[in-house]
């Protein structure tokens, strides 16, 4: 387990400070220490609920295409692209936006919300795609379209197995809640989750059973991840800056999961206290100090890797700064 902090300075002050806690793994990895305590996942565990769509036979079949698998991983900014995909999976499916149970919010794309002025529905959720997915989930187990989300039923049974495994887990071990979408959402150790990152960016360790939908999910999100995130979106921006080499998930609460794609390593990540500011001047430190980013993408990306802090009146008043904990000796 290693740590990091991310210092938020006003003048030459430290007014805040937010601790991050880290694993770094590859897909063979040990099985993860005791002291290593677990942690929500939230929506850094879509891919790999979108490999259990897969494994369900739920996205088989022509007119399926790597777009619809991005979205059903997303976490969507609700802009039109990312509605159309949802709306139109739903439509295959026999169903319109009334199956969904994510609820309802703004989204997070802020021109968009401002357009739609309120004319919001479930489908502009950051957490659509998936439903809808779990949706088709439910559809090729033969399950009720209005039992997807039931804790002991069909399509969570499969997401929770699909988690475990994925973790190197027992399925009993994988602690199990409800996420703000109403779906399971799935605490693991840090190193659990680095290792299910790192199969991600390295399908064919995997078991078998998760090689081709692993590979599938990630295919998806280094082709698409404009649909993983959105417009100025943290995750969107670091895999298109780091051209396919990354691929990020964030989950609420601090929680972010990087599968690197070039040297087969799994990292996840998560803020103590769950401050969202903290995480992309943490996740880009963190790819600095494990040679899992290049010079030329931190710069493009410097904007969140030390951002400024200004008053209303513009002006810079201060700068966040996150830095590595050495590991010990």
């Amino acid at each position: 387990m290693r740590r990091a902090c991310v210092d938020v300075f006003r003048g030459e002050r430290i007014e805040s400070r937010h601790r991050v806690r880290f694993a770094i793994s590859g897909p063979a990895a040990a099985k993860p220490c005791d002291d290593d305590a677990p942690v929500f996942l939230r929506s850094a565990a879509k891919p790999f609920q979108a490999a259990a769509v897969v494994q369900s036979g739920g996205l088989a079949g022509p007119g399926i295409g790597d777009d619809t698998l991005a979205i059903v991983a997303a976490s969507h900014g609700g802009e039109a692209p990312h509605v159309a995909l949802v709306a139109a999976l739903l439509a295959r499916l026999g169903l319109d936006e009334s199956a969904l149970r994510c609820g309802t919010h703004p989204p997070l794309h802020e021109p968009t919300a401002v357009r739609l002025r309120g004319r919001i529905s479930p489908l502009h959720h950051n957490c659509s795609g998936k439903h809808a997915g779990m949706l088709a989930a439910a559809a090729a187990l033969g399950a009720p379209a209005e039992s997807y989300l039931d804790a002991d039923g069909a399509v969570q049974q499969l997401m929770r197995r699909t988690v475990a495994l994925a973790c190197g887990m027992p399925i009993e071990r994988v602690e199990v809640a409800i996420d703000g979408c109403g779906a399971a959402t799935f605490a693991v150790p840090l190193a659990s989750a680095a290792r299910a990152f790192a199969l991600l960016a390295s399908p064919s360790a995997a078991p078998a059973e998760l090689r081709e939908p692993l590979a599938r999910v990630a295919h998806a999100m280094r082709a698409h991840p404009h649909l993983v995130g959105g417009t100025g979106r943290f995750d969107t921006r670091l895999m298109e800056t780091c051209g396919g080499r990354l691929i990020a998930n964030a989950g609420a609460e601090g929680v972010e999961g990087i599968a690197d794609c070039e040297r087969g390593l799994g990292m996840c990540l998560k803020v103590c206290d769950g401050a969202a500011r903290a995480v992309g001047p943490a996740v880009l430190e963190v790819l600095r100090d494990a040679g899992s980013i290049t010079d030329e993408a931190l710069l493009a990306l410097d904007d969140v890797r030390r951002p400024l802090l200004r008053n209303y009146a513009g002006a810079a008043v201060g700068r966040i700064v996150a830095e590595v904990e050495p590991t010990s000796a």
